[in-house]
């Protein structure tokens, strides 16, 4: 032995000489001593190995409190074992099996041996075993082959439980009855000789193949059979013939079908509009429908064998060529246009699709006369350019952007607001229109406007911020952003809607209807979107999913966030979705296929998209999914998504009933928001515009169309008016009809599109408020008119006091003197009280509220020397607790009111049998509001007086001075102020009043200015 391992212990000898990795920690949980086993796999898996750190420091944050328990259970001297799985350098999965074992000195812990195994070859076989078991089971349980084995007295002596799923009979029924038995009784009598003839054969074959013969099921019905006899008597696993048999109806009835087919594509080739047709490896045509007679003039003989190319416009030869010539097996072609000569020499506009058979060498083209989609592309430029007309004219700001975050579009009322932009980059266009957090009026980072939430895949839905402009002026707005994507699902941008919503908070009801509208609009063109968690090989959980999703599959949230897509995913698109997942991870990329699901909402075809998220160590942690739904028809939906998908996202994008009038043919187009805002079932309308005028009412028709006349007489580029419109339900709504109108060059009227919004709601409200304001000065009127009689009312006993002033002046005693100036004295007091105290609620009711910082320590002292003179108000001791984190903002003479009400009261209903008179103030300013509690420990409130306590006049006792007017005074400053009070006593005890104040806003400069000179 050398001299170096002589110096090392036995110990050390033995970890560096295994194969197994240990590590040996001390009772700090730090690393003491590791082999290089042990450090060359804790390197693999990306963890370092160093003497002296703590082993908690090498694992997950999410993991460390776990193992931590499992450290203090094993210092505790009870031995661990548990298996690690986890991904290694080269990306592959490892399995290690670890064991943690107590390490002891005299009997106590003194530390933790750490042993690992790599038994990831094992369990990956252990893996396989159990997935071929599972695989055995399918094909014997699900397969769609039943299985039944016959022993040696051609008894059946097994069934697969496929038997029973199958034909319905439940496998008793067959269990030890002879084959000829089962034969007659459930074989058509036409089939039963030649398959009795046929279990005879199997007795000296290895294996028989069955004609197919008819079997009765449950149900009574003749469904086809086919299967095969396999003679395994001298194996002695089995031990008797096994007779494997299918259900082949549908399969036959598919191979009619496919004939039918056939004859069926024959009358097509023969009876389509399209041309069909085949061509040859040098281009020649070979065979052609007979749709080219009617199409290109030329009859199908003359054309067989000439060149294809020798047809198409010189101008689309090229392009012909240059896509045809290098078409190959597996390649197909679509949507290639060119033009074809006619026999006339003139010229159509062809759209070709085509593909070719490498075992006969053709390629077969279909070619569409386009010629009406021609026509039909230049109306939907037309129409296109409509909807932008209407666009521009809508109160909402509207702005799209591509995936950059550069604006590609935005309407006049954007602009508006923003002024003419000299860029269209991100920060031009935020700085121009800067949005703000409503609560801590913040400004939004660029990773959190809605705009760019939606470019990462998070939708807003009618969230409010504020805008505040450089010139300080601010209005509040309700934002919905969303993303754009293609019709292959491919993201090209976002769009955001943004609505100033000043006027609508002053009637809450209409807002949130229209909350309510535009999250059912975004909800409704936004495409499915699902966020997974990757927990390991084959291990996705659900960690967020829009609102399109569950209305898509009919799920709910608690059934689909936090699950794992095993329990949400059913088969057999739960194994699909697995494959495309695992390819997407180990490939790093974004991976589309075409998916077809049955979920509570029905069968869902769809394109779903997934984009692997990585981390810094380029290891998948996340998937990001979308899905396109294309359950309706694809070519359907492409169609409509080509056509009209700005038209869309405008009719759905807004609240109001989007109309087009044609002038020139009277037609009237009416969108969807006429059926959700007035509920007119469209499809039991005419389209002209008598439609229209027919729910005008009566009172407003004249009015209306002379208007709409005038306008339409003018050179007038818009018209607008506000009048009744009736209902399915025969209520009138008030509608708020706003138009352009095109014109021809000439200035004569072409077309009108226009948007009826439903303002009923808003004309109610401001009605409301009309009402409150009338109904306010009125008030304002009574408590003046109670104020002045009340001061009157309470002065008449003053004449009084001056009778007594005449008594004190009659007497000729000091005292008597002295007896009737004390009574003058208290009187006049109380009666100056309950003056100022009518004063303080008169203008508690009518001075507005006005916002200042204030001192509530300050506050309460000044309250306090108020009645240091008050009778008893130096017996009194005042213990104030503060806890001021936030500073607050409120009405500082309300408050002084009210503090001085309460201390006032504390003082007056002292008990004199306590040992010492004493109110406790507690305050807990926070940020949004101020908690007070002030308690004392006086002479209580009787339970049944408690109900009273904040009624105008109400005195708790007819022994003590006051107006009656303190507490309710109190109550009335904080509903003022927004506030609430809750009032505990006991008698003999004392009381306690529980106080919240909203904290309320800084005021700003303008405001302190205008708050100083009132």
């Amino acid at each position: 032995m050398q001299e170096k391992d002589k110096d090392q212990p036995p110990w050390s000898l033995v970890m560096e000489n295994t194969s197994e990795s240990f590590i040996v920690l001390d009772k700090d949980l730090r690393i003491v001593e590791f082999n290089k086993v042990a450090q060359q796999r804790a390197l693999d898996i990306g963890i370092p190995l160093n003497k002296g750190d703590f082993i908690i420091d090498q694992a997950m944050a999410d993991r460390r409190e776990g193992l931590k328990a499992m450290y203090d259970e094993i210092l505790a001297g009870s031995p661990k074992q548990y298996y690690y799985e986890g991904i290694n350098r080269d990306q592959q999965p490892v399995i290690y099996y670890l064991e943690y074992i107590p390490l002891k000195t005299n009997g106590e812990v003194t530390g933790i041996m750490v042993n690992s195994r790599d038994v990831t070859v094992e369990q990956q076989a252990l893996k396989e075993i159990r997935l071929a078991e599972k695989k055995f089971r399918s094909l014997i349980q699900e397969g769609d082959d039943m299985i039944t084995i016959i022993d040696h007295k051609k008894e059946i002596a097994f069934t697969s439980p496929n038997l029973t799923r199958l034909s319905g009979y439940e496998s008793d029924i067959f269990l030890g009855r002879h084959v000829e038995d089962l034969i007659y009784n459930y074989v058509h009598p036409e089939d039963q000789a030649l398959l009795l003839a046929e279990f005879d054969r199997i007795e000296h074959l290895s294996k028989l193949h069955l004609v197919p013969f008819r079997f009765k099921t449950a149900e009574g019905k003749w469904e086809c059979l086919e299967g095969t006899l396999t003679n395994l008597r001298n194996d002695e696993a089995v031990s008797g013939i096994v007779v494997n048999s299918r259900f082949i109806t549908d399969r036959i009835e598919a191979e009619e079908t496919l004939k039918q087919a056939y004859q069926q594509i024959t009358k097509i080739f023969e009876s389509s509009l399209d041309i069909i047709c085949t061509i040859d490896r040098e281009g020649r045509f070979v065979q052609l429908s007979t749709a080219t007679e009617s199409l290109l003039g030329y009859r199908v003989e003359d054309l067989r064998g000439k060149y294809l190319i020798d047809y198409v416009h010189p101008e689309d030869r090229k392009e012909t060529l240059d896509i045809l010539t290098p078409l190959v097996r597996g390649r197909q072609i679509k949507d290639l246009e060119n033009r074809i000569i006619r026999s006339d020499k003139t010229f159509v506009p062809m759209m070709w699709s085509a593909s070719i058979n490498e075992a006969d060498g053709l390629t077969y083209c279909v070619g569409r006369d386009m010629t009406e989609k021609k026509l039909t592309e230049k109306r939907n430029s037309d129409t296109a350019s409509l909807l932008k007309s209407v666009v521009q004219t809508m109160d909402e700001s509207i702005l799209v952007v591509n995936t950059q975050a550069e604006l590609i579009f935005a309407n006049n009322s954007f602009f508006r607001v923003t002024g003419e932009l000299p860029g269209n980059d991100y920060e031009t266009w935020s700085e121009a229109y800067p949005l703000f957090d409503k609560n801590t009026r913040q400004k939004i980072a660029k990773e959190d406007q809605p705009v760019i939430q939606a470019l990462n895949g998070k939708n807003t839905v009618g969230e409010e911020f504020l805008v505040i402009n450089p010139n300080n002026s601010e209005f509040p707005i309700v934002v919905n952003a969303s993303a754009l994507r293609s019709a292959g699902g491919k993201l090209i941008g976002a769009m955001a809607i943004k609505r100033n919503v000043t006027v609508q908070q002053t009637t809450e009801s209409q807002l949130r209807k229209k909350e309510e509208q535009i999250s059912k609009i975004f909800n409704t063109v936004s495409d499915v979107l699902f966020m997974l968690k990757v927990e390991g090989i084959g291990k996705y959980r659900f960690l967020a999913a829009n609102q399109p999703f569950f209305n898509a599959t009919g799920l709910t949230e608690d059934r689909v966030i936090n699950k794992f897509v095993d329990d949400v995913i059913p088969e057999p698109s739960l194994t699909l979705v697995l494959q495309q997942y695992a390819e997407a991870i180990r490939l790093h990329q974004q991976l589309s296929w075409e998916e077809v699901t049955e979920y509570p909402s029905g069968k869902k075809t769809g394109i779903v998209t997934v984009t692997p998220i990585l981390d810094g160590r380029g290891v998948c942690i996340e998937l990001i999914g979308s899905v396109n739904d294309i359950t309706s028809t694809k070519e359907a939906a492409e169609i409509v998504y080509k056509s009209n998908e700005r038209f869309e996202y405008v009719t759905k994008a807004t609240s109001e009933a989007i109309w087009d009038w044609d002038l020139i043919s009277d037609e009237f187009y009416r969108g969807e928001g006429f059926s959700t805002l007035f509920g007119v079932d469209l499809e039991k309308t005419t389209t002209d515009v008598k439609f229209w005028q027919a729910y005008i009412h009566p009172e407003d028709k004249v009015r209306i169309l002379d208007s709409l006349e005038d306008a339409l007489a003018s050179d007038a580029q818009t018209w607008s008016g506000q009048y009744r419109y009736l209902k399915a339900d025969g209520e009138f709504a008030i509608v708020a009809d706003r138009s352009v109108i095109i014109r021809s060059e000439d200035g004569k009227a072409l077309r009108m599109i226009g948007a009826m919004q439903d303002i009923t709601d808003r004309i109610s409200a401001e009605n409301l408020l009309k009402y409150q304001n009338e109904e306010l000065v009125k008030i304002n009127q009574e408590l003046d008119s109670f104020v002045y009689s009340a001061s009157h009312e309470l002065r008449s006993p003053l004449t009084a006091i001056m009778g007594l002033i005449t008594l004190s002046r009659a007497a000729k005693e000091k005292t008597d003197r002295d007896h009737y100036h004390n009574l003058m004295e208290k009187s006049v007091q109380n009666l100056d009280q309950v003056i100022k105290d009518i004063i303080s609620y008169s203008k508690n009711a009518r001075l507005e509220v006005v916002n200042e910082l204030i001192n509530l320590e300050e506050l309460i002292k000044e309250s306090i020397s108020l009645f240091n003179y008050m009778e008893g108000g130096d017996q009194v001791i005042f213990n104030i607790d503060i806890n001021e984190t936030h500073p607050f903002y409120s009405d500082k003479n309300r408050i002084s009111t009210l503090f001085n009400n309460i201390i006032s009261n504390a003082i007056k209903y002292r008990n004199p049998e306590a040992e010492q008179s004493k109110v406790d103030i507690k305050i807990n300013q926070r940020v949004n509001s101020v908690e007070l509690s002030i308690a004392d420990n006086g002479l209580g409130i009787p339970e049944e007086k408690l109900p009273d306590v904040f009624k105008m006049f109400v005195r708790l006792t007819s022994n003590m001075p006051g107006s009656g007017l303190g507490l309710f005074i109190v109550k009335e400053i904080l509903n003022k102020l927004g506030g609430t009070v809750h009032l505990s006593s006991v008698p003999g005890k004392g009381t306690t009043f529980q106080i919240s104040i909203p904290n309320g806003k800084e005021p700003q400069s303008g405001e302190a200015a205008s708050a100083t000179a009132k």
